[in-house]
């Protein structure tokens, strides 16, 4: 018989992806104990992702010294190829793994292992056949042959090293500072048993299929974060395991990544530059986390880009948002944001003044104890030539509760769109003095298809003045990516 293991492993490799020992690959099987590591572990893939006619089970069953059940389920069961780092007087390398799930016993290449092998397979409940492309006696391969059976996707930019016990508690490992280094030089993340303690808090992570995302826009410092994370369900909903760390490690996402610090905007372009952050850090969570995401939304800002930021986040997708008030958040659940901008008959909860005039609107939204009517309109009136004006007020003079937020948006979205079925205008013009919740559910049910401006108050020259367009936010919203090209320059955080 032809002896194929005379061939340099590279060669039989080039050979076998070309399809050359396809016709006669039962014989090549039957030589597989003669082979060296990586050609096994590239014969077994190999024939796992092609489907061969002549492929005998009885041959692959002898080959491996496994039942002809067994060989069926490793030709038929899906597989996994997996990464592990090990170490060789002091030098790391890289080793590829592939396992099959669903054998009767534990199958492997390398016997160096079975030791721990075994106690996997006691972790796992069923047995399982892995192959490895070259020899090594260490333990730290555990960790990613454990993941590689419980988790179906993880990250390509990812890899696993540690040792875990038959509970699946994570243990210690030798030579770590090198295999970080190493991890380092070839640009993957590596998860070691200093991040977690048991393989089933990884699963929990990266398995995830409904996300509870926080997100918070502040004036102040990133360590609010930290506060709106404490006191609102988010600590809860994913107590023991620490998400921000979590998720540096899996996707590379910072904490930063869910926090805008603001800092004092003080023209249009820095207003602009926070909706572009916004746009693209949102995006970016998105694309990154697999799976179902809800966002709970903190503002420590302005209505007037809560506002903004509402027209953006769109009315397609559920949301949280978070009102502080008296020490506490307290938790707004839009669960179908399309219901703001639905049609109210009877206006129980506001009061309004209109006055109609030209084709610009100017819209004062009066909800909070700033006083915005004499200041705005006194701008207005030496800006634009007669506009209309719309006065929207609570029935009270008292605080508006926030178990009526959602219910003063539906009504306050109705009666522009009543007003709006009557008069046309070419413009809106908002002003705002109003919780800041309230401003980012009216831009949700406001949309992004009308032009106009939206003002600001400064406190310390007591005037508006216009900080947003509404055609950038509609502009922003069809074409991301040309406008946050343009904006790159101010997008740090």
């Amino acid at each position: 018989m032809f002896k194929y293991e005379s061939f340099e492993p590279s060669h039989f490799v080039a050979f076998l992806k070309q399809g050359l020992f396809d016709e006669e690959i039962n014989r090549v099987l039957s030589r597989f104990n003669a082979y060296v590591p990586q050609v096994q572990y590239e014969l077994i893939k190999y024939i796992k992702l092609k489907s061969l006619p002549h492929l005998s089970i009885k041959v692959l069953g002898e080959a491996l010294e496994v039942s002809q059940e067994d060989a069926r389920r490793l030709v038929l069961n899906p597989c996994k190829e997996f990464k592990v780092i090990v170490t060789e007087n002091c030098r790391a390398k890289l080793v590829r793994g592939l396992v099959i799930p669903g054998i009767s016993k534990v199958i492997t290449n390398n016997d160096c292992i079975k030791r721990y092998l075994n106690t996997i397979y006691r972790w796992y409940g069923e047995g399982f056949a892995v192959f490895f492309d070259a020899h090594f006696r260490s333990c730290s391969f555990m960790l990613p042959l454990a993941v590689a059976l419980c988790v179906k996707s993880i990250p390509e930019d990812v890899i696993f090293t540690g040792k875990i016990d038959e509970r699946g508690n994570l243990l210690e490992i030798d030579d770590l500072e090198i295999k970080c280094k190493f991890a380092r030089e070839i640009n993957c993340r590596l998860i070691t048993p200093l991040h977690f303690s048991n393989v089933a808090h990884i699963k929990s992570f990266l398995e995830r299929q409904k996300w509870d995302i926080p997100f918070y826009i502040t004036c102040g410092e990133l360590k609010e974060l930290d506060a709106f994370w404490e006191a609102t369900p988010l600590k809860q909903i994913y107590k023991g395991l620490r998400f921000f760390e979590a998720l540096e490690l899996f996707y590379n996402l910072k904490k930063e990544d869910f926090c805008i610090i603001t800092g004092q905007l003080e023209e249009m372009k820095h207003w602009k530059q926070q909706c572009v952050r916004f746009c693209k850090k949102v995006c970016d969570i998105k694309n990154t986390i697999f799976g179902e995401k809800l966002f709970h939304f903190g503002i420590n800002g302005p209505a007037t880009l809560a506002f903004s930021l509402g027209i953006l986040w769109g009315s397609q997708e559920p949301f949280y948002i978070y009102h502080y008030q008296s020490g506490k958040y307290h938790q707004i659940s839009v669960s179908d944001p399309r219901e703001l901008k639905e049609r109210v008959k009877h206006r129980k909860l506001i009061e309004f003044e209109f006055y109609p005039g030209g084709r610009d609107l100017a819209v004062f939204l009066q909800l909070a104890h700033h006083e915005i009517l004499l200041d705005a309109k006194s701008y207005i009136e030496h800006k634009l030539n007669s506009p209309s004006y719309l006065l929207i007020s609570h029935i009270t003079s008292e605080n508006v509760g926030i178990f009526e937020f959602k219910e003063i948006v539906r009504e306050i979205a109705s009666l522009i769109q009543d007003i709006r079925r009557e008069y046309t205008f070419n413009n809106f013009h908002f002003f705002f003095s109003c919780p800041v919740p309230i401003a980012f559910m009216l831009g949700v049910a406001f949309g992004h298809y009308a032009d106009g401006v939206v003002y600001n108050y400064q406190k310390q020259d007591h005037v508006y003045i216009p900080v947003m367009e509404l055609k950038f936010l509609r502009k922003l919203r069809e074409d991301k990516d040309q406008v946050e090209e343009s904006y790159a320059y101010g997008m740090e955080n």
